[in-house]
């Protein structure tokens, strides 16, 4: 018989809600209730009707202090569970002003996953979450795992055991998502419940060439709505036979895991599907393995293709119902083969605040326990699991290559900007550092082996990756100036000397990979855009507002000007070593998206494609505007370098690049076409 553990919820108080009513009061009740989350047709999900709505009394107060308690039952983990998935379901929590005439008014919400919380036996949670949508406000939670009975035995004698693991089935909490990807080879992130034996079956599904490409790829597409929506075909379509199984040992619960398949065919599509846990129908991956390199090496200059997606700031709350654009990316998946995530992956200072309540948990102290140490790097777990489970998100990183880089927002907004950062023994450093190494868990594992901490530490997170003719540099933007300022030299604050170093060995000396000229395309990433807003103005607006500290963190900030100007440099000394190259500047975080195209002494270098945000707030109109008025007003660097900005959108948005080799053209040079695509629109230059 499955046992049915509860869940007690105990809300506390609210503090600081807006004034709603003409008297400056607010007449403020709770709604609490639990839902199976249908996130693209309810921001706040759907009620369950098991268990209804449940609410608190009526307090008229900014600050009511409620102190009523709830309890709900835990997600049921069955094998036959079907499309239900354990990790999709919600406690939802809404504050509402009560109005004797008119309707009720919604002021905010909070969605906090049951499972997603990895709460243990005997270790309740007490949290203040901000509330979302609202222009105020805070509110406290106290969380209880209660197991049910004929559970208690085994809870009573091991007081750290997640609530998961009084299961008996095992299900999976974050995953698959699929790293990096090759001709024959795959990385795959999955977690799981409880330690596992998992059984791994991998299947072919067909072939998927990169080569053979139609004419109308190479073109310059017009923008217009989004059309021949293709509804997932490879993950529905049927499998050709089993190519391989293997176990997969998973030591620990809730915590990533990596593996690597190996013996792949290129330009094939395979599906991988998990056998021994209770959720496998909703947790299917489809790897598509990168173009024939031996194929490509006797006929470098055939037709070929590849297709790059990129997104930042996922905010997966501020999302828009009905206007997902994960979901939009979602229907046109098959053709993607990497996924770069510019930055913000997760929001860890958001919601219940992971950076604070590690300080919390510091007590004063820049070092802790090392059970004190997990449950520093549990509070920043449990938002990849918040995020990574959006139901159109979870199904994007299962079908395609994932790379991506530390940002801020993974440990603290503008981590790296403040002086503390930067010191070692101070508590922001110590919890950035276990941040850190939380982002190696999920972030960095996708792409190489993260075990030897202590070697990994002293490095920088820059990277790079080469698929077929073209290669891609993820560049460090956070961790090298903070937890690496001491090898900032005096002219190289902003990426350090190391980084610098690799940089330049990897992309202009003789014999790095990147030079190599089987290279014939180049991507380089920033969590930031290269090129945005002038040094002027770049410099003034965080004098105006402590609101505009992000600029400070800009390419064009301060002293980080010369490293502009370096990056520039290179890429120009790149593109002169072949005629045939063609480079990209890709950048995030600024929550408007657009195009740029960068100059030297009047001719064309390459473009920049800035694509921000995947899933947060919109700026609103007036700041839009004049945001807008600030990039028109910006075009001049020095020493001959200059930009353009194209039309910029204000809209939810990922950005699409096309880079590939067509055979039909006279100069036989790489092609790079990139595009802005939100909800409504795709290919907007």
């Amino acid at each position: 018989m499955q046992q049915q553990h509860s869940l007690k919820v105990s809300i506390i108080k609210c503090t600081d809600l807006p004034k709603v009513d003409l008297l400056g009061s607010c007449d403020a009740y709770v709604q609490v209730w639990v839902a199976h989350s249908d996130p693209n047709k309810f921001k706040q999900a759907q009620t369950d009707n098991e268990e209804g709505i449940k609410q608190t009394r009526v307090i008229t107060s900014l600050n009511p202090e409620f102190n009523e308690q709830f309890q709900f039952k835990f997600p049921q983990v069955n094998s036959g569970m079907e499309k239900k998935d354990p990790m999709d379901k919600y406690l939802v929590v809404r504050v509402v002003d009560k109005n004797a005439i008119l309707k009720d008014e919604v002021i905010g919400f909070v969605m906090i996953q049951f499972f997603g919380l990895n709460l243990k036996v005997g270790k309740p949670l007490r949290r203040t979450y901000p509330l979302i949508d609202a222009k105020s406000g805070s509110i406290e939670l106290f969380f209880e795992a209660v197991p049910s009975v004929g559970s208690n035995d085994l809870a009573v004698t091991n007081q750290n055991l997640p609530i998961s693991e009084l299961y008996d089935n095992t299900f999976m909490t974050v995953g698959p998502v699929i790293g990096t990807v090759t001709s024959n080879s795959a990385r795959v992130l999955v977690e799981c419940s409880k330690a596992i034996n998992l059984n791994v079956q991998v299947f072919g599904v067909c072939e998927r060439s990169h080569f053979n490409v139609e004419e109308s790829f190479f073109k310059k597409k017009r923008s217009g709505s989004h059309s021949k929506v293709l509804n997932n075909s490879l993950m529905t379509m049927k499998k050709q036979g089993i190519c391989f199984s293997k176990t997969v040992s998973i030591e620990k619960s809730n915590t990533p895991f990596v593996f690597q398949l190996d013996g792949l065919k290129p330009d094939t599509v395979y599906r991988v599907e998990f056998g021994n846990i209770c959720n496998g129908e909703t947790r299917v991956g489809i790897i598509k393995t990168m173009i024939d390199e031996d194929k490509l090496s006797q006929i470098p200059d055939s037709s070929h293709k590849l297709t790059i997606n990129c997104v930042s700031c996922n905010f997966i709350e501020r999302r828009e119902p009905g206007k997902d654009t994960w979901e939009r990316m979602l229907e046109q998946i098959d053709n993607t083969d990497v996924l770069l995530h510019m930055g913000d992956q997760i929001y860890a200072d958001y919601g219940h605040n992971a950076f604070d309540e590690a300080v919390k948990i510091c007590n004063s102290r820049n070092k802790v326990s090392n059970e004190e140490e997990e449950l520093i790097k549990e509070e920043f777990r449990k938002y990849y699991r918040f995020n990574w489970n959006h139901i159109a998100t979870r199904k994007v990183l299962s079908q395609v290559s994932n790379l991506m880089i530390l940002d801020d927002h993974e440990i603290r907004d503008d981590w790296g900007s403040n002086p503390s950062d930067q010191t070692q023994g101070s508590i922001p450093y110590y919890v950035g550092s276990l941040a850190r190494e939380v982002y190696w868990e999920y972030q960095r594992s996708l792409r190489g082996d993260v075990s030897n901490k202590e070697e990994i530490f002293k490095k920088h997170e820059a990277y790079y990756n080469i698929i077929g003719d073209t290669g891609i540099v993820v560049l460090d933007l956070r961790a090298s100036r903070s937890f690496l300022e001491h090898q900032s030299g005096n002219n190289l604050k902003f990426m350090t000397e190391d980084q610098w170093k690799d940089i330049n060995n990897w992309i202009l000396e003789e014999g790095g990979p990147l030079s190599s000229p089987k290279v014939k395309s180049l991507v380089i990433v920033c969590s930031v855009p290269l090129i945005f807003l002038n040094k002027k103005i770049t410099d003034k607006l965080p004098t105006l507002n402590s609101e505009l500290d992000d600029f400070k963190d800009h390419f064009v900030f301060g002293d980080h000007f010369p490293e502009q100007l370096k990056l520039l440099e290179l890429m120009k000394k790149w593109k002169e070593a072949d005629s045939k190259r063609n480079g990209l500047f890709l950048g995030g975080d600024v929550h408007i998206g657009g195009s740029t195209s960068i100059y030297k002494n009047g001719e064309v270098l390459c473009e920049q494609l800035t694509s921000s945000a995947i899933c947060n707030s919109i700026i609103p109109l007036f700041e839009s505007t004049l945001l807008k008025f600030l990039i028109g007003a910006s075009d001049e660097l020095v020493d001959g370098w200059s930009f353009k900005h194209g039309s910029w959108n204000k809209e939810r948005n990922y950005g699409l690049v096309q880079i590939g080799m067509n055979e039909k053209s006279n100069d036989k040079k790489c092609v790079i076409n990139s595009y802005l695509n939100t909800h409504k629109e795709a290919f907007i230059k």
